[in-house]
C-alpha cells in the first residue's frame, strides 16, 4: 500500500432520517459481517428519529451486535454540525429499498464533499450515480453484497480518493446553480 495511504481508515456514512426503508438496518448487518471479516473501518449514522425507528432502538441493535466501538450512532446533524461531519468522513452509504427515490439531495451533498457513493440502484439514483465511476451500485436488501462493496473501498484507498473526485466533477458539470441554469437555457433554447 501506498505511504500516503497506509494509516487510511475508511470512515463510512448514513446520513438521513431513521427510516427502516433507507437501509439502515442493512447497513449495520453490513457493518457486523465486515466486522467478522475483521476489516478495520469507522461507521457513523447520522439522522433523526421517524415514527418506525429512534436512535435508541438502532443502539440497542449496534449494541446487540458487539459493534459499537465501530459503529456510531449520532443522532440529527444539521447545518455546520452536517457540513463538519461530511468534511469528516470518506464514504457516502445510502443502501435505500425505497423504489421512488427521485432525487436523493444526500448524495449531491456527498458529490460536493469529494465522496464515492455506495447506493442501491432503486428511483433515480443510477442517473446520479455511476457503477464504478463515482460510486458503488448495489441491490437493494442484500448487506453481504454491500459488505463487499464497503470491503472493496476499505481495501483501496487509492479508489475512494478516485471516485470522490469524480464525483467532485460530477457535482460542478450538474449540480451547481451555474450548471443548472445553463442546463435549463440549454433545453428552453431546443424548444
Amino acid at each position: 500500500m501506498n505511504d500516503m495511504y497506509s494509516h487510511f481508515t475508511c470512515h463510512f456514512l448514513f446520513l438521513g432520517n431513521l427510516i427502516p426503508e433507507k437501509g439502515v438496518f442493512i447497513l449495520v448487518d453490513a457493518c457486523k459481517i465486515l466486522i467478522e471479516r475483521h476489516y478495520n473501518f469507522i461507521c457513523s449514522i447520522a439522522g433523526g428519529d421517524s415514527n418506525f425507528l429512534s436512535k435508541e432502538q438502532l443502539e440497542q441493535k449496534i449494541q446487540k451486535y458487539g459493534i459499537s466501538d465501530q459503529v456510531k450512532v449520532i443522532g440529527a446533524c444539521y447545518g455546520n454540525s452536517k457540513e463538519e461531519l461530511l468534511n469528516s468522513v470518506n464514504v457516502l452509504v445510502l443502501p435505500t429499498m425505497y423504489s421512488n427515490e427521485c432525487f436523493p439531495l444526500v448524495i449531491v451533498e456527498a458529490m460536493q464533499h469529494s465522496l464515492p457513493i455506495i447506493s442501491t440502484s432503486v428511483g433515480a439514483i443510477p442517473d446520479m450515480i455511476t457503477e464504478g465511476d463515482n460510486g458503488i451500485l448495489i441491490p437493494e436488501n442484500d448487506p453481504v453484497v454491500l459488505a463487499d462493496a464497503m470491503s472493496k473501498l476499505i481495501e483501496n484507498p487509492q479508489l475512494v480518493y478516485e471516485m470522490g473526485s469524480r464525483g467532485y466533477t460530477r457535482f460542478i458539470r450538474n449540480y451547481t446553480m451555474n450548471s443548472l441554469e445553463l442546463n435549463l437555457i440549454s433545453i428552453f433554447n431546443g424548444i
